[in-house]
């Protein structure tokens, strides 16, 4: 029932999937990322790769597909529209996110109020869920902590270092 193109990319998100997991921990990468731009541009019909490079996660068929698949659940299509991120992101494991937010709602030393970094120590002990180790890179860390702002799991407080976990989350 869903367009071709759409069914096309689905699988194309497998293989960028599969590209990510080879490279990185985590299940995220960028829209203008090298690989995401070569497997999802794939569907556009465009010769010159440059161009591409530049436009093809601004183009409707492109734009559709993904919103459709964020819709269904099978990915998660974030930081678009936002101030702090011009170029939209992309999670290919929802489930990653219900992982996370288990972390922290069964974590007793989470509070309501942390900071970014004991954010990242308290997924670092937790690298069953989180994908993110000590020997992770601070970009790696940083992409997370970037992940669960955006779709809400936790707020950033006044633009500085301090994060909200949401206090229903927390069960207060």
């Amino acid at each position: 029932k869903y367009p071709t193109a759409c069914k096309e990319l689905r699988k194309l998100v497998d293989v960028l999937l599969r590209e990510l997991c080879k490279k990185q921990s985590l299940p995220c990468c960028r829209l203008d990322d090298a690989d995401a731009v070569k497997i999802l541009s794939s569907i556009l019909e465009l010769p010159d790769y440059d161009h591409r490079r530049s436009t093809y996660f601004q183009t409707d068929l492109v734009k559709m597909a993904l919103e459709v698949l964020n819709d269904l659940g099978l990915i998660v299509l974030y930081g678009h529209g936002g101030i702090s991120q011009k170029v939209p992101s992309v999670c290919l494991e929802p489930q990653f996110l219900s992982n996370i937010m288990s972390v922290l709602v069964e974590s007793k030393t989470a509070p309501a109020v942390t900071t970014a970094d004991a954010l990242i120590e308290l997924m670092e002990q937790h690298q069953l869920y989180s994908r993110i180790s000590p020997q992770s890179s601070r970009g790696v860390k940083e992409s997370l902590v970037e992940l669960l702002e955006s779709v809400g799991i936790v707020r950033r407080c006044s633009g500085g270092q301090k994060l909200i976990v949401p206090l229903a989350l927390k069960g207060r």
